[in-house]
């Protein structure tokens, strides 16, 4: 299998992106040689979807039977185009991308950035109960395997020659219309042109990349990414909860001799590893009462001591807060 590489850069390139593109190239001398030659495009925000169209075309222009299109800002494995190939095929997978992320920016932080989580670029086309449809991203997605889907990002794909060949236009990437009347993406724009065709999409999760990208780092951030020791002590819920969502917590829930009770004014739901994040704060700060979120984890002694002290003890002190935001 013969390969273009191309690339689309803002001028330069991210040092993680010219590592791995290093790696790859001398992966692939000594793995199957399958790069058959390359190019990169200078391409500004409102230049992407020509830098792409570009890529396109001289893939037709070329021997090469694939084009392996990266943007500048990933990093990824020396093996994955040979990954990537492993599952392509011309006519049964004929476009296969990597597990690439995006970022979402969800809510204020009320300090003039935004709150924001990682999403999948796995789309599935979906329609939605206010009655708008589109690309919508997966929320998960299995380990390590080989998932069908309707669309991907451009930042990261292989895709075969034939697919530009049957669009049959120079225009593959350029911008349209989504349902809501707004222009879409060129990844997604020409993912929308592939499903009128009938092409099947893939990605390999497998296949892992990272993604740069400018965030807004904060206290809820640190305390969603630190790995506390997995907890040991048991604990009861006094309230309503989400019992689904309380199997994300490494905790034990024991009715009859908890060594902590979690007392709750509304329904609870858990994230993963919550408990281990509280106990840990409770040994670090010498804490009796522990805010966690909306709600509050109360040592069983204390509480048996001061039945209806907690509440106001736990807003007193802000050594208590250190756990705020591992539940909801």
């Amino acid at each position: 299998m013969s390969v273009l590489l191309g690339y689309l850069h803002p001028r330069s390139v991210a040092a993680s992106f010219h590592r791995s593109l290093l790696d790859l190239i001398a992966h692939d001398q000594t793995h199957g040689r399958h790069l058959n030659q390359w190019m990169a495009v200078k391409a500004e925000a409102l230049g992407i979807p020509d830098g792409r169209n570009m890529l396109a075309q001289e893939l037709l222009d070329s021997p090469s039977e694939w084009l392996f299109m990266v943007d500048a800002d990933m990093g990824f494995a020396a093996d994955s185009l040979d990954r990537l190939l492993e599952w392509a095929d011309p006519i049964e997978r004929p476009i296969v991308g990597g597990l690439a992320f995006t970022k979402r920016e969800t809510v204020s932080d009320e300090m003039g950035g935004w709150r924001w989580r990682p999403v999948p670029t796995i789309y599935m086309w979906q329609k939605h109960p206010d009655g708008k449809e589109g690309f919508t991203p997966r929320i998960h997605y299995p380990w390590d395997a080989l998932v069908r889907c309707h669309a991907t990002g451009g930042a990261f794909v292989l895709i075969h020659r034939s697919v530009f060949e049957e669009m049959g236009s120079g225009h593959w990437f350029d911008r349209v219309p989504g349902k809501d009347g707004h222009l879409m993406g060129e990844d997604l724009s020409f993912f929308a042109r592939v499903a009128t065709m009938g092409l099947p999409v893939h990605v390999h999760t497998g296949v892992k990349t990272t993604h740069v990208k400018d965030v807004w780092i904060g206290d809820a951030d640190f305390w969603q990414s630190f790995e506390a020791k997995p907890a040991t002590d048991t604990f009861e819920i006094r309230g309503d909860y989400d019992p689904v969502t309380l199997a994300a917590t490494t905790g034990l829930v024991d009715d009859e001799s908890p060594d902590w009770v979690l007392v709750t004014s509304h329904r609870a739901v858990f994230h993963p590893g919550w408990f281990d994040h509280a106990v840990f704060c409770a040994e670090l700060y010498g804490a009796e009462v522990v805010q966690v979120g909306a709600h509050a984890l109360v040592r069983t002694g204390w509480l048996d001591e001061h039945p209806d002290d907690w509440s106001e003890k736990a807003q007193a002190d802000s050594k208590f807060q250190y756990a705020a935001a591992v539940v909801e």
